[in-house]
């Protein structure tokens, strides 16, 4: 085993679960590798906003207020 994917939605089973997993990637000597996805909504619900960096800088802090 050299590297080990563990994906998270930051929930309080999520943390439980990193104990685990980071233990089991030292067991192995593997690399651990974190992975978030959060969802962008489609413009359809989303306010118009016409750069795109701007619209991926909205979606992350309104996901950090959701936390």
């Amino acid at each position: 085993m050299n590297k080990i994917l563990y994906a998270t939605d930051f929930s309080e089973n999520a943390k439980k679960a990193f104990g685990y997993v980071a233990k089991l990637a030292q067991y192995h000597h593997a690399d651990l590798i974190m992975l978030h996805v959060f969802d962008i909504p489609t413009s359809f619900d989303f306010p118009y906003i016409d750069d795109a960096r701007e619209m991926e800088r909205q979606a992350i802090r309104e996901s950090k207020n959701n936390q």
